[in-house]
């Protein structure tokens, strides 16, 4: 909620709030079986030719995606238990309703398609336009539907198309649907106007939602005294846990809530789900007797299985309560769930916005190394230096993750590690040392493995020792995995010392790890500058670096590099000559598939998911199988042609130096999170940005021919079309 970020520590970031849940992404597909209106046909062929303007949808297809979800309706109903909690949501183009099961995954959900190749609902009549849905009195999903010949808002319509439709054909029609199990027998309509409060009452404990909704709703407008004791012993005793919930909020409706019948749900429901709303309601009692009742559920609930949700509001309750008794909530709620960074967020705002507080908290705790970690690597240059006075006094894993924490913090501040932990933790350094080393013994014996713990710890070395002994990981014989976490540790250094290392690295290191070492090129004004000679020279092919990447160059703002940028890799000014010369090109050549395969994992993976491989950041390209070759070399050559807003590209110049680049995927009124290529996303606090500005531009800049010949095009095209092929 808004009261909790607005409310946090000055600069602390709050994580994005918005979740995508589906698990086929957001270009999922639908199945209509309606036929595709002419005229939707037209239109987006028009806007792939450039003749209009607007968003080529769906990968350039006329259907077969949602085009304006509507109605969106978790079903509570008692006709269909089974289909009880499944989420509903309407297509008013595509004349579908469409349904997906709920899953608890942390603080939210998974949703995952029920229907194979087929919708809950579909229907033949292209006038067929469920706008809402809801349950209703008799247990039934109710659809409204609007019944109109077109639904589309009149400026998304070419001038060209619209003078040839009735947008006003179905004004005055309209039709209501029930949708119920076979053989239901609808039971009387009730009439709750005129029961009496007893009666409403006793139906906040109804299977059905409507009734309990309504019930509580009248209930409320009435506002009559008689009903607050009946629902105490509804909040007491019931067996049915939204009973005791509408209960709960009825007596707060009425403000009648007392600090006992919060402890009461909060101790003795029988619901975890009924305790995270009594902890919410809890921050209206701050008295002793509620911090007793409060610590007393939190040292029992491992017992109970706590979920995480119930985790962050606890952490966000407490906040407002006694420094020392937040603080100690806190420590407990990331020690369990310090691996969710929304748990991680909510401890902080609670602890006041100082990891320090939290880890002093966590020294005993010695399951809370992943959190400790986390943590110590987001303190200050104060912070830490308190911290260091920790190290020694924990359990040794809890050291480890300390020290590790610590050092990254210190080397972002541009300090040295072992000189700041000889003030306080010689031993630490003296250990350091000789790790550091017996690594460096290794490395000239030839023998560069080393276990990911290890490798942590040699990232904490200054850049003369650590940069050769990372950059010896950037080689095929060792595994992606520990490339990924030496090109990490690498680009953890904010020294001039590390470019040569960053540099060298490239030559040899897995795609993955390449990424990360041009991004950190990329991250300041003066690595960019040396990262253009290395391309400039020819000591670095253009071809290195993705599409994203070029865009970020192209779109400094460093006039003097976007010039150099743009002598290297601009796009030429006739776009539609280069699309013109892949056609004509591909249109001879047979492309390989296996090989396409390999071209998008290098060139497109960063920001498109196809076959499990990749990050869904762009299009889900697996809309494009059903367009054609033209159409997809149009959106590849040529994507600033029409740039759907969803993918527009942003800069963010921080105020201490750095540069970030990406989609605004979520903005609060404290931050505003920003997505980058490789699954990257990145919550920055308000008060560190110096500059924010819109490219004007798709974050796929153009190009892509200077890294993608006609030949590599054709395989690409090839495994795009395999999907195609493989549909039904």
């Amino acid at each position: 909620e808004d009261r909790y970020t607005v409310n946090a520590a000055p600069g602390l970031a709050a994580p994005p709030t918005r979740m995508s849940i589906a698990a086929d992404g957001p270009q999922a597909e639908v199945f209509r079986i309606s036929p595709v209106e002419p005229w939707r046909v037209l239109r987006t062929k028009l806007r792939i030719s450039g003749a209009v303007p607007g968003p080529v949808e769906g990968g350039g297809r006329a259907a077969g995606y949602f085009t304006s979800a509507t109605g969106l309706t978790i079903y509570r109903g008692d006709a269909m238990p089974d289909q009880r909690g499944n989420a509903f949501v309407a297509d008013v183009g595509s004349n579908i309703i469409h349904r997906k099961k709920l899953t608890p995954r942390g603080i939210g959900f998974i949703a995952t398609r029920i229907d194979e190749k087929a919708e809950f609902v579909a229907s033949t009549d292209t006038w067929f336009r469920p706008v809402q849905m809801a349950t209703g009195p008799d247990g039934c999903l109710w659809v409204a539907d609007m019944y109109r010949e077109v639904i589309e808002h009149p400026a998304s319509l070419p001038p060209v198309i619209k003078k040839h439709l009735d947008l006003n054909s179905g004004r005055d029609r309209g039709r209501i649907y029930r949708i119920a199990p076979e053989g239901f027998k609808p039971r009387p309509m009730p009439k709750l106007r005129k029961a009496t409060t007893l009666e409403l009452v006793a139906l906040l404990e109804h299977d059905n939602a409507w009734h309990r909704e309504t019930a509580s709703r009248l209930i409320r407008e009435r506002g009559d005294a008689a009903a607050i004791e009946p629902m105490r012993r509804i909040l007491k005793t019931s067996p049915y846990p939204l009973g005791r919930l509408h209960a709960l909020y009825g007596i707060a409706a009425g403000d009648k809530l007392n600090e006992q019948d919060v402890i009461g749900v909060v101790l003795f429901s029988p619901s975890i789900e009924v305790s995270e709303h009594g902890f919410r309601l809890a921050e209206r009692f701050k008295e002793s007797r509620m911090l007793q009742s409060m610590m007393r559920f939190v040292q029992e609930q491992d017992e109970r299985e706590a979920p995480v949700r119930l985790h962050l509001q606890i952490a966000l309750t407490v906040a407002d309560f006694d420094p020392g008794f937040r603080r100690m909530i806190a420590a407990h709620v990331v020690a369990r769930h310090g691996d969710d960074r929304h748990v991680r967020w909510a401890a902080l705002r609670a602890a006041g916005g100082s990891p320090l507080v939290l880890l002093k908290a966590l020294m005993e705790d010695d399951e809370s190394y992943i959190a400790i970690d986390d943590l110590s690597g987001a303190m200050t240059r104060g912070e830490m230096e308190e911290a260091v006075e920790l190290l020694g006094k924990m359990d040794r894993r809890n050291e480890m993750a300390l020290m590790r924490g610590i050092g990254r913090s210190i080397i972002r501040s541009g300090g040295d590690v072992a000189t700041v932990l000889e003030k306080h933790a010689p031993s630490a350094v003296e250990w350091l040392k000789k790790k550091w080393e017996s690594e460096e013994q290794s490395l000239r014996a030839g023998d560069v493995r080393v276990l990911e713990s290890d490798l942590q710890v040699i990232t904490l070395a200054p850049p003369a020792r650590s940069g050769p002994l990372l950059t010896a990981m950037l080689k095929p014989a060792i595994p992606p995995r520990v490339q990924v976490l030496a090109a990490q540790g690498l680009a953890l250094h904010r020294t001039s010392e590390i470019i040569p290392f960053l540099i060298e690295g490239m030559a040899t290191a897995s795609p993955d790890a390449r990424v990360i070492l041009l991004e950190a090129m990329l991250a300041r004004r003066d690595r960019m500058g040396l990262l253009l000679n290395e391309l400039e020279s020819g000591k670095l092919p253009v071809g290195v670096l993705n599409a994203t990447q070029r865009a970020t160059m192209l779109n400094s703002p460093d006039e003097k590099l976007r010039a150099r940028a743009a002598k290297l890799f601009a796009p030429s000014p006739d776009r539609q000559a280069v699309v013109d010369r892949y056609l004509k090109e591909t249109a001879t050549l047979t492309g390989d598939s296996k090989r396409g395969k390999i071209l998008f994992a290098a060139q497109c993976a960063a920001c498109h998911k196809l076959d499990n491989v990749g990050h869904e950041l762009g299009p889900n390209l697996a809309a494009f199988a059903q367009r054609g070759n033209e159409a997809i070399l149009i959106n590849l050559l040529d994507p600033n042609r029409e740039v759907n807003p969803q993918y527009l590209n942003y800069i963010i110049e921080l105020k201490d130096g750095d540069i970030v680049t990406g989609l605004i995927t979520s903005e609060s009124a404290t931050s505003i999170t920003l997505a980058s290529g490789n699954g990257v996303s990145r919550s920055i606090a308000r008060r560190e940005i110096e500059s924010l500005r819109a490219t004007g531009k798709s974050i796929m800049p153009e190009g892509i021919e200077a890294t993608l010949s006609p030949n590599d095009a054709a395989d690409l095209l090839s495994y795009l079309n395999s999907f195609k092929e493989a549909r039904p």
